[in-house]
């Protein structure tokens, strides 16, 4: 199913493409990306050819498209893992002719210092991350147990 991410990335979403008009690939370190960026990006599809949800990192956390907008050459030799993927994303959409609708940013999960942060917006707010996260990092000690109601 192809060597290198990118590769990935495109035949997992060709082949969603086969039997769907629209489809998402989703990043798994986001732990504040909801049910509703999904939803605001596959409303963005109506105008646009790709949906893009930023992270704070310069990658993307989620990126949907059109079927008949999927081509390789948006995700082959991206440099991945690095603040220019979500510029080089951009830049090639923009050369394919893509119209591109980038919706709000959020915090990935990559690091040590992202995980603190994520730990002091969850005890300051219950909506950082969806409420698994929240009892993961309870069970951990990271942050205060939540009352429920």
């Amino acid at each position: 199913m192809g060597t290198e991410l990118g590769e990935r990335l495109y035949l997992a979403l060709s082949r969603a493409a086969e039997s769907h008009a629209r489809v998402a690939a989703v990043g798994s370190d986001h732990p504040g990306l909801g049910r509703g960026s999904l939803e605001r990006a596959f409303a963005a599809l109506e105008e646009t050819d790709l949906a893009i949800v930023p992270a704070l990192d310069g990658g993307y956390a989620m990126i949907a498209a059109r079927a008949a907008a999927l081509d390789p050459a948006l995700f082959s030799n991206i440099p991945w893992s690095t603040p220019e993927v979500l510029a080089e994303t951009l830049a090639r959409a923009a050369r394919l002719g893509r119209r591109v609708a980038l919706l709000e940013p959020v915090a990935d999960l990559d690091t040590a210092a992202d995980l603190e942060r994520l730990c002091e917006r969850l005890a300051a707010a219950a909506s950082a991350a969806g409420p698994r996260v929240r009892r993961l990092l309870e069970s951990w000690g990271r942050i205060p147990h939540s009352v429920a109601p």
